[in-house]
């Protein structure tokens, strides 16, 4: 999934920056955002499938990541969806599942070391009040990385504009 979610970023990155387009910060900074996001720190998920009038598909249920900053996740749908941008997607081989969030909240460690801004702030607050040495040992860096408001004009032309 992150190797994936990086080859299309750092590919949409490259298309953009030939045509001149008016986003290319937009896919630098996914780019340098998952460059932070290693495969660990991404979230877990499980096989299901859904039964739509008598055809069963496939997908993805993902977890939930209480330490995430919420916005992070906007980001992976808008890369995951990207990722089916013709001359993009590898012509070869199946097209990805579709990914549904559920209500399910990963048991997984909150990864340390990271930017502030990366972590969901109540949960940070609570983390900092209630697990002294848990917070401790995150290892909040104070590095600034702001995270992107993206508007919804951009994101809708995103993928081709």
């Amino acid at each position: 999934k992150h190797k994936t979610r990086t080859a299309t970023a750092k590919s949409i990155l490259a298309l953009k920056s030939n045509q001149e387009a008016p986003n290319t910060e937009t896919w630098d900074y996914f780019v340098k955002l998952l460059g932070r996001l290693d495969v660990a720190r991404m979230s877990s998920e499980e096989e299901s499938t859904v039964n739509e009038c008598g055809y069963v598909r496939t997908l993805f249920l993902v977890h939930i990541c209480p330490w995430r900053a919420t916005e992070i996740a906007g980001y992976m749908d808008i890369i995951d969806k990207a990722a089916n941008t013709p001359g993009i997607r590898p012509v070869r081989g199946s097209k990805p599942l579709q990914r549904v969030t559920s209500e399910v909240v990963s048991t997984s460690k909150a990864p340390s070391g990271l930017p502030k801004a990366m972590y969901d702030p109540r949960w940070l607050e609570d983390m900092q009040k209630s697990c002294t040495s848990d917070y401790e040992e995150l290892e909040v860096s104070e590095e600034a990385f702001d995270l992107l408001v993206l508007a919804a004009e951009r994101l809708s032309g995103g993928q081709s504009g």
